[in-house]
């Protein structure tokens, strides 16, 4: 019989294990790391919505059709959440304006 002698194996991935494979591929962190990928966007907080009872003033995390504070029927509503707003005031038309100075 005839020993065959295994050729080497030309691939870069050769002897790796997977796990060495996934960092290599990944090398900001793991696969669902997020923003710390280049190319990502960074996720933005969802707005927290709370429900309020009109009769009480009690606040839910849902909405429920009584109020489990005061016992009242359908006078749970939603409530708008609080916005950031514009970081800076906006300067409208006037943005690139030259302006005079005195």
């Amino acid at each position: 019989m005839t020993a065959q002698s295994k050729a080497p194996c030309l691939l870069p991935e050769a002897g790796r294990s997977p796990f060495q494979l996934l960092w290599a591929k990944y090398p900001g962190g793991s696969p669902g790391s997020g923003a710390r990928q280049s190319g990502r966007k960074a996720r933005m907080a969802k707005p927290v919505t709370s429900f309020t009872c009109t009769s009480c003033g009690a606040v839910h995390k849902k909405w429920a059709g009584r109020c489990d504070a005061c016992g009242a029927w359908n006078s749970i509503v939603e409530e708008a959440p609080l916005s950031a707003g514009p970081a800076a005031k906006s300067l409208g038309r006037a943005r690139g304006k030259a302006i005079a100075l005195t």
